[in-house]
């Protein structure tokens, strides 16, 4: 989690271009498959997986409206113009005219209720989806609560959060 990669979307200019350089991050986030971008847009979260593999970008969004979000696929513009670029600086485009642009798709993920629980759905976006499918079952309207008091247990219980051992010090053992 600590090389997890937050954007404002007023910020997107620089995703990829500059956010992701190799000395600022301290790896090669073009190693990887598929990258997960979490954005938040207008008090709404959702996810941007670029797949380097299939010249694919997904957008996973909990709530679909009936037209697409020209906001977002703004921003998945500016994202292709940024990769094309981090790709062409790292010399990894086969050349100059190598103009493939990648394909834009909404993914079939699972649809939220309300309007509260897009978070929780970005970040189980981010943890299951295996760039093509996302299981439905997983992922439905009353296991939110679960799923919440299970990320706020492997929050807390992380070897890595440098207050658990305090923590736990004053809580009452039965």
């Amino acid at each position: 989690m600590s090389n997890l990669l937050v954007v404002q979307s007023d910020e997107f200019n620089n995703v990829l271009l500059v956010d992701c350089d190799l000395v600022k991050v301290g790896y090669d986030v073009l190693k990887y498959d598929m990258l997960f971008l979490p954005v938040l847009q207008s008090e709404h979260w959702y996810c941007v997986c670029i797949s380097l593999v299939e010249s694919r970008i997904y957008i996973l969004v909990s709530i679909k409206h009936a037209t697409e979000n020209l906001g977002q696929l703004e921003q998945v513009d500016i994202l292709q113009k940024n990769l094309f670029a981090l790709l062409n600086k790292r010399r990894m485009r086969r050349s100059r005219n190598d103009s493939r642009i990648f394909e834009v798709e909404y993914a079939d993920v699972p649809q939220q209720t309300n309007i509260h629980d897009c978070g929780i759905y970005v970040i189980k976006f981010v943890d299951r989806w295996d760039g093509r499918t996302y299981a439905s079952a997983e992922l439905q309207g009353h296991h939110i609560p679960n799923i919440r008091k299970r990320l706020l247990l492997d929050l807390f219980m992380d070897e890595n959060n440098k207050e658990r051992d305090s923590i736990l010090k004053v809580i009452p053992r039965r």
